[in-house]
Formats: C-alpha cells, sequence, structure tokens
C-alpha cells in the first residue's frame, strides 16, 4: 500500500542537449508520454553547481551565491557555508516524514569520506562520478566498486533504498548519474547502440558568421565536426544505461505498489553546445546549454500534455513542495503544479560573464565585456542574427534600441529578485 503522501523521483542527467531525449526511449514512455513534457524549460545558471543548488532551494544563483564549481563562491563548500542545507528541499520534506536519500552526483568538491548534508537520511554520492570504478562516499565512507560501471552502481543502490523503505513512509529519491557528461564513455554492452551517430547540423552549428557575437566568440575558429561526431556517439550511448536503469527503478517502485501515488521528474542541470555557435561546452545564455525539456509525471499532472509556460531548474523544488504537501516559501520559483505563469526568466553566469533576460519571443544577453545581444525567435530561432551588434561594420537595427530597452527594464527587475519579486 502507497503513503497518503507520494514517492518522489528526482532524475538529473549531466550536460545533456535537448536532442540527446532521442536515446531515452524508456523514459520517454514511461515519464514522458504518461506526464507533461516542458519544452521552455531554462537552466537559470547553465553549470553543474549553481544548477543544481537552483533546483535543490529554489533560488536564482544571485540569491544563493555558489556561482562557480569551485574556488572560494563555488562547489559544495559555498553550499555549505551559505547554510543552504537549513533550507533545502530534502530538509523541508524531511521534517514531514520522508525518507530523503540521493544516489549519484552532488555538487562538485565532495569529499570522498566525511560529512553528509544534512536533510539527507541515504546519502551515496561522487564529486564527478567516473564512469568505470567509481569511489562514492557511501553515507560518510569511502566505498570502491572496482571495475563495475557507475549507473549501474547507482541503479543497484537506488532499488535496495527502494526496497528498504517502509510502505508506510515517503519516499525522496534524486538519482542523478553521470551521462552524457564528457568524455562520455558508455557501459561496454552499449558502445555501438548509437555508432556513427552525427550531431545535427542545425543552422548555429559552426555558426559560419560570428562577427556579430561577443568577443569570447568571434575569437572562435571553426571546430572539428569530425571530432564532435565522434563525441555524438559517445554521449548518446552513455544515456543507454541511465534509460535502463530509470526502467528498472520505476519498475522496482510499481512491483512494491509505489508508482501510482507517485511523481517523477526528468531533466538535465544543464545543456551542452556541441558546435553551436563555435561552442563546445556550457553556461552560455543561448537555447543550446540553457534550455533542455524538462518531463515530469503524477497524480496532478496531465497525462500527454506539453506546457509551454516559460519553466525554469528554480521551480522544482516549489513543485515538488507542492506535491509533498510540505511548506516552501523562501525560493525564487513556482509550483508547475498550478496555473502560475510568469513573462520572463533570468539567466546569469559568472563563468562567462553575463546577466540575461529570456521572454517566449526574446531574449537580452548584457556581457560583462559591455557587448550587448538581442535575439527575436520568431524570426531567428538559431540566435544568428544580434540585432544590437555595434562593432566590425554591424550596427543596431532598426527598433532594437526601443526593444532593448524595455528588456533591460524587465533584467534590471530579475537581476536582485528575491522570492515573490523573481515571478
Amino acid at each position: 500500500m502507497s503513503p497518503s503522501l507520494p514517492d518522489i523521483l528526482l532524475i538529473v542527467t549531466d550536460d545533456m542537449r535537448d536532442s540527446d531525449w532521442h536515446a531515452l526511449p524508456r523514459i520517454r514512455q514511461l515519464v514522458a508520454d504518461r506526464g507533461t513534457v516542458f519544452p521552455n524549460f531554462f537552466l537559470t545558471t547553465p553549470l553543474c553547481s549553481p544548477s543544481r543548488t537552483s533546483m535543490l532551494t529554489g533560488m536564482y544563483a544571485h540569491n544563493h551565491q555558489v556561482l562557480h564549481n569551485s574556488g572560494a563562491d563555488g562547489g559544495v563548500a559555498q553550499f555549505q557555508n551559505r547554510d543552504l542545507e537549513a533550507v533545502s528541499l530534502p530538509t523541508h520534506l524531511k521534517s514531514i516524514g520522508y525518507r530523503t536519500a540521493l544516489v549519484g552526483k552532488y555538487l562538485n568538491g565532495m569529499a570522498e569520506t566525511g560529512h553528509i548534508p544534512g536533510g539527507w537520511d541515504d546519502w551515496m554520492v561522487s564529486t564527478e562520478l567516473p564512469y568505470y570504478s567509481p569511489v562514492m562516499n557511501d553515507n560518510g565512507h569511502a566505498h570502491r566498486f572496482g571495475k563495475k560501471y557507475s549507473t549501474d552502481v547507482l541503479r543497484d543502490r537506488a532499488i535496495e533504498i527502494i526496497d528498504a523503505t517502509e510502505a508506510t513512509q515517503p519516499l525522496f529519491l534524486m538519482f542523478s548519474s553521470k551521462a552524457p557528461h564528457g568524455p562520455a564513455t558508455p557501459a561496454r554492452r552499449d558502445r555501438g547502440a548509437f555508432a556513427r551517430r552525427h550531431r545535427e547540423r542545425s543552422p548555429d552549428f559552426n555558426e559560419e558568421d560570428v562577427s556579430d557575437k561577443p568577443a569570447y566568440l568571434r575569437q572562435r575558429a571553426k571546430m572539428s565536426e569530425a571530432a564532435i561526431d565522434r563525441d555524438e556517439s559517445s554521449r548518446l550511448a552513455s544515456l543507454v544505461a541511465t534509460d535502463d536503469a530509470v526502467a528498472a527503478i520505476l519498475g522496482v517502485m510499481q512491483a512494491n505498489g509505489r508508482l501510482e501515488n507517485a511523481y517523477i521528474f526528468v531533466m538535465s542541470d544543464n545543456g551542452w553546445a556541441a558546435g553551436s555557435h563555435r561552442w563546445d561546452s556550457k553556461s552560455l545564455a543561448y537555447n543550446a546549454t540553457a534550455r533542455v525539456t524538462m518531463a515530469a509525471s503524477g497524480p496532478r499532472f496531465v497525462r500527454g500534455q506539453t506546457d509551454t509556460r516559460l519553466a525554469a531548474n528554480i521551480d522544482i523544488a516549489a513543485t515538488i513542495a507542492d506535491a509533498a504537501q510540505a511548506q516552501f516559501d523562501r525560493g525564487d520559483g513556482i509550483s508547475l503544479l498550478d496555473t502560475a505563469t510568469r513573462d520572463a526568466v533570468a539567466l546569469e553566469s559568472w563563468s562567462v560573464g553575463y546577466m540575461a533576460v529570456r521572454t517566449a519571443r526574446h531574449l537580452y544577453i548584457e556581457n560583462e565585456s559591455g557587448e550587448r545581444e538581442l535575439y527575436d525567435y520568431d524570426i531567428d530561432p538559431y540566435e544568428l542574427e544580434n540585432l544590437l551588434a555595434d562593432w566590425e561594420g554591424h550596427a543596431p537595427l532598426p527598433g532594437a534600441e526601443s526593444l532593448a530597452a524595455t528588456l533591460k527594464a524587465r533584467l534590471d527587475a530579475l537581476r536582485t529578485c528575491a522570492g515573490s519579486t523573481c515571478r
């Protein structure tokens, strides 16, 4: 018998592109097709530790201040320095009776032994989580797993946790695999799954003319298409084990009578450019790295629906708290279980250096260099024409400055927002 409060499974991939979803057919069938898909889902700071912190706290990075993966203001050390454990989602859920567990990647900088963050009952994590032979912080102790594939290790522990949880106790389980983070290494059994798969040749791929882009992109040469294609095959193949693991976990939840009253969320911590605008990393405000479809299923999500609202990682904590009937009033996001909407979402990066505002139609970026960008998705879905470029022979297009002024005003309101002022 399922507990009255729902079980919650949060599945987080690592550096997954939006197009990588086609490597997850079982997750698509078991979660996306049975629930709601959010195609306009944004990672407000598209970098591992800041994004994961936003998931767990519901805060923009300018509020939680985990700005990088390492250093004085990055990673798990900053998370602890800011006392974010006290206000994070698992702490709230634990306080109302949930068993809370995390298996996989947490934040960068986590030691192999020692401190188990507040709010978590069960804990098996690694900072970088190698694909093979992982060493995990297993409830405070270093646990070496020999030559095992890490996604399989995580799957087995997740199933153990589900089996060991009393039927009357609700469970919050965060499952965070390595895939498809580079250098992507598929399980040996999956190496040929996407042999010779090519990265899609979208118009932004190895963009021909970057003269209207900010200086850090203008100086980049075109990338090796062959290398990106090889990487694409490995990335997609590495996701097969994650797809299989989630299917196995959901199967055990079904067998244990826990799936009917469960919420499942599938998302990435950030996207991956894979050559978009000649960039092969993350952290940009462009769609390739800041927007990755999220799927969610559960009693209050409509089966087979596509929800086109502007949604973001800062909404995850509020949505899960709403599903669990837990009080959560510190975040900047909205619950995606109700009808709340927003007209814009902020995108911010301290690694690349920009503040940006994204609406349904426009992207406006202010770079630290002083260079500004404006894109109109209705006529330019691949961000090929910066309407505000005023360098290398470019001049702002008619009407661009007026539109930019409106978007700047919205950005200025969001850049220091907190709580309800962010919505």
